[in-house]
């Protein structure tokens, strides 16, 4: 072992040049690696983002119909409530005027004349007949 000694300090210089140099080309090598690695996530990362938006776009297409949708059956929901509520005021007007004329047919009973036995009640009846046919 001593007998490299001379040998060692004679070519110190020319194997620490070798070590350099070595070690130049790993980190070039290293770093070479790693910018191809990084292109190829770029390259990915950009395609990827060309798809999301492409899909993005397709989906606020989508939304946009749908609001439109919705837009839509609303405005049918209010007509609809517009209509009904017209109808059920067109019913209560009715019902209301069907309750008036009820009620002056039924005042008009209670203050006809009708006599207690049932051979004058018969012959209130005749002759009241076509009126009491309207109701």
């Amino acid at each position: 072992m001593f007998a490299l000694l001379p040998i060692l300090t004679r070519a110190w210089k020319p194997a620490m040049l070798a070590a350099i140099v070595a070690g130049a080309l790993i980190y070039l090598s290293v770093l070479v690696h790693e910018r191809n690695a990084a292109r190829s996530e770029v390259r990915r990362d950009s395609a990827q983002i060309v798809d999301l938006q492409s899909s993005n776009q397709q989906f606020q297409a989508a939304v946009g119909q749908c609001n439109a949708q919705v837009t839509r059956l609303r405005s049918a929901a209010g007509a609809l409530a517009r209509e009904q509520q017209a109808r059920e005021n067109s019913f209560n007007q009715r019902a209301n005027a069907i309750v008036a004329a009820s009620a002056t047919q039924a005042a008009i009973l209670q203050t006809a004349k009708i006599a207690p036995d049932c051979e004058n009640a018969i012959r209130w009846g005749r002759a009241e007949g076509p009126e009491l046919g309207r109701w």
